[in-house]
């Protein structure tokens, strides 16, 4: 069994010190401000070195006063700041052991070079911490607080995987700090390495878990929006046949009425212009829809953006021509145009002034085979762009799905989209 030194006493005292500034890049849901959870740290870290100097005072350099400040102040911490932390689920439990696992991969790889009795063991485990610390908050900090974010997995029993790694690496680790040896360089690099490994395949799989979860649920969604297009198609045709039967039968009205009147019964004339004016009241009530394109499904789209920009005294320009052939389902695009409206409606409506607003949908010509649609619209506010989609990202609830749909048409079918946001204009550019 090696001799407890100072060196040592100290290499174990530093272990919960060096984890605080590790659990605040980690953890963010805290029941109080940052502000005050940083002061706090402070103050926890005074506590920690005045616990550590009693201790040492009391007992010296003993395995009790190890095994105090090693196993006993760091459980100290992580009860302080489970009280602190917002989290009350298997978030936090996953966390924290993964914090105490990434402790100790630190500690097993500074063995690598150093004794735990040697001064440089203390230098070289606090740089080692640092650089351990600025990679964390660069590289896998953003991953796993998402991760944490959307909660989709059983956290609490996830977190026994985390939990058995230490335990084998701890077991490991012991075994040559109780002979006073350095760690095997290899075994320990590569299971450090495998370490890394796993918890890169754990966010992989839940992203993937989560991505095809969302394209699910916008699968059904974009099969509802395709049902109530046609629904609203079939609609329109009823009413162009119904204005056409109408117009047909207008002369039949004329005659019949003719001949009420030269035979002087005036109450079938009233009778025949009373039914006369009940189709016409039912045909002025259908709402008729316009021709932008060729096609019906993406001109009833059309024809209902510019009825609701015109409820919202918005002028919606359209300037469409539709190749002959398309390479995508035209009634899927007639969605994307559909959804990109609204949102462009939408952002316009709330700016502020009378002066007229203007959303305009175009497509600039391009090379055969090629569709280069362009949407734009005043807005106001601040606008934020989702670097991982290109799409403007929604923090109200119950917004955000259309911006989805119009993501997962163009990564279907592997068309070019982007979004800028400039002067107060937001430009959407769907290149098919």
């Amino acid at each position: 069994m090696a001799e407890v030194t100072l060196c040592r006493f100290l290499a174990s005292a530093i272990l919960a010190p060096l984890a605080i500034p590790l659990v605040l890049i980690l953890i963010i849901r805290w029941r109080y401000p940052m502000r005050v959870i940083g002061t706090l740290a402070v103050c926890l870290e005074a506590v920690l070195a005045l616990l550590i100097t009693l201790t040492h005072a009391v007992l010296g350099a003993t395995f009790l006063s190890v095994i105090i400040v090693g196993s006993l102040l760091p459980l100290f911490c992580a009860l302080a700041f489970v009280y602190f932390c917002e989290w009350r689920d298997g978030r936090l439990v996953f966390l924290l052991v993964t914090i105490m696992l990434d402790v100790q991969m630190c500690d097993a790889f500074t063995s690598i070079f150093f004794s735990r009795n040697d001064w440089k063991w203390i230098a070289f485990k606090i740089a080692l911490t640092l650089l351990n610390l600025l990679v964390i908050g660069k590289f896998f900090r953003q991953p796993l607080l998402e991760m944490m974010e959307t909660n989709q997995i059983s956290w609490g029993l996830t977190a026994a995987m985390p939990l058995a790694l230490n335990v084998a690496l701890m077991g490991f680790y012991l075994d040559a700090l109780s002979e006073q040896q350095l760690m095997p360089p290899v075994p320990t690099v590569v299971y450090c390495a495998a370490i890394v490994l796993i918890y890169v395949t754990l966010y992989r799989f839940q992203r993937a878990a989560i991505e095809q979860a969302q394209a699910q649920q916008d699968n059904t969604v974009l099969r509802s929006e395709i049902t109530y297009l046609h629904r609203q198609v079939r609609q329109e045709k009823n009413s162009v046949s119904t204005l056409q039967i109408f117009r047909h039968d207008m002369r039949h009205y004329a005659a019949l009425l003719r001949g009420c009147l030269n035979s002087g019964s005036l109450d079938a004339a009233r009778d025949v212009i009373e039914r006369w004016e009940q189709g016409s009241d039912a045909i002025c009530s259908m709402r008729m829809m316009r021709r932008y394109t060729s096609d019906p499904i993406l001109d009833s789209v059309l024809s209902q953006a510019d009825d609701r920009a015109a409820e919202a005294g918005i002028r919606l320009d359209i300037r469409l021509t539709l190749p002959e052939q398309m390479r995508v389902d035209i009634t899927e695009f007639a969605v994307v145009v559909s959804n990109a409206l609204e949102n462009a409606i939408r952002a316009a409506s709330k700016v502020a002034g009378t002066a007229s607003k203007v959303v305009s949908v175009h497509n600039i010509p391009c090379d055969a085979g090629m569709f280069y649609l362009v949407i734009t619209n005043p807005f106001a506010g601040g606008l934020e762009i989702d670097k991982r989609t290109g799409l403007p990202r929604s923090n109200e609830p119950g917004h955000g799905y259309g911006t989805r749909s119009i993501a997962h048409f163009a990564h279907k079918y592997d068309c070019l989209l982007s979004c800028t946001a400039e002067g107060g204009v937001f430009s959407l550019r769907l290149l098919i």
